[in-house]
């Protein structure tokens, strides 16, 4: 019984070894995504704002402050609006888009319209 137990505890104490040596328990082996040819895409640069003035266009991507032209992250901006920005890279053409803040007006409020500070214009 001694023979058996001390393999058994050897197999177990070396098992948390084996769990922790992958990252990712249901990522499919590295071998087989080899043999598929698949890979993980980069992630798309995120555009956090559009700055518009008279003069010139600005956008900030991924906290960068980007005018036309320039690239950030492999993506070189090539068109800017109020909407969102356009970038050529790696992907080839990408549309990105700011998320609109929508405004709802406070329940039991008079008018439907949003409100301005004094002062501001719409």
């Amino acid at each position: 019984m001694a023979r058996l137990v001390i393999p058994v505890l050897a197999a177990l104490l070396a098992l948390p070894g084996v769990c922790l040596a992958q990252a990712d328990p249901l990522r499919p082996p590295a071998s087989f995504l080899a043999a598929t040819g698949e890979s993980r895409a980069a992630p798309l640069p995120v555009l956090q704002s559009v700055l518009i003035a008279d003069s010139h266009r600005q956008a900030i991507i991924n906290g960068r402050t980007v005018s036309i032209g320039q690239s950030v992250e492999g993506y070189r901006l090539v068109a800017l609006d109020r909407q969102g920005a356009s970038l050529v890279g790696p992907q080839g053409r990408v549309v990105l888009s700011l998320n609109p803040v929508q405004i709802r007006p406070r329940s039991g409020a008079a008018s439907s319209a949003p409100t301005h500070p004094a002062g501001s214009r719409p």
